[in-house]
């Protein structure tokens, strides 16, 4: 039922449908040899390649493409953020609504780990506004790792969801969701809480997952 929707959502925005299954294949193969950016990149098909260019059809103004696990789709929206291009570390998206119910109280309590980290963040959306405003601190304390768009915008969205490498999506509380199913379509790897429809679509890179070729993403459970 999973993939049918997930099928069913490519059909109606890019006029077919898509198995996300394959997505994770390569994860095992790459996940101990490679760099921090590379198992995510890695795990795009073909198929979702495509898609992700037609997400991001402007011209890049970067010539840097030597990073072989890396597509040129990254980097473009990297640009457009206004973030330093780097071929070493992963993009975390995230386009949401910002409140508790999406997992940004939890976000705020880890900054100062995700900060630690080796990564770029990009926040698209608006909602609680002291939680945009923890969001806008942040990336004023961090102006090379975070970037924040507040409001709605429906084209950069797309472009973030789908240049990112992983989708952050640590929800408190999940009904259904529909952004991870999305990043799947763009082999962008979802990270979400076992909740709800996130644990119904998502299926955690564990070793017997993995050895099966099942896993799509990444699971976590505390909160």
């Amino acid at each position: 039922a999973t993939a049918a929707t997930i099928g069913g959502i490519g059909f109606v925005l890019y006029g077919f449908g898509h198995d996300p299954t394959p997505v994770a294949s390569p994860v095992a193969a790459t996940a101990d040899t490679a760099g921090p950016a590379t198992a995510a990149s890695q795990l795009r098909t073909d198929e979702q390649t495509v898609v992700r260019e037609a997400a991001l059809p402007h011209e890049s103004t970067s010539s840097w493409l030597d990073h072989p696990y890396t597509l040129a789709v990254d980097v473009r929206v990297i640009d457009e953020l206004g973030l330093p291009v780097r071929n070493d570390v992963p993009l975390i998206g995230s386009v949401s609504r910002i409140t508790g119910q999406k997992g940004f109280d939890l976000i705020g309590q880890c900054a100062g780990h995700l900060m630690s980290l080796d990564v770029q963040l990009a926040f698209v959306g608006n909602g609680d506004p002291y939680l945009e405003r923890m969001l806008t601190e942040l990336a004023a304390m961090y102006p090379d790792k975070v970037a924040v768009t507040i409001g709605f915008n429906e084209p950069l969205s797309h472009r973030v969801e789908a240049g990112a490498d992983v989708y952050l999506m640590p929800s408190l509380f999940e009904p259904c969701g529909l952004n991870q199913m999305y990043s799947l379509i763009y082999g962008t790897v979802p990270i979400v809480r076992a909740v709800g429809g996130l644990a119904d679509s998502v299926i955690d890179a564990t070793p017997e997952h993995l050895a099966d070729g099942k896993a799509n993403g990444f699971v976590f459970y505390d909160y």
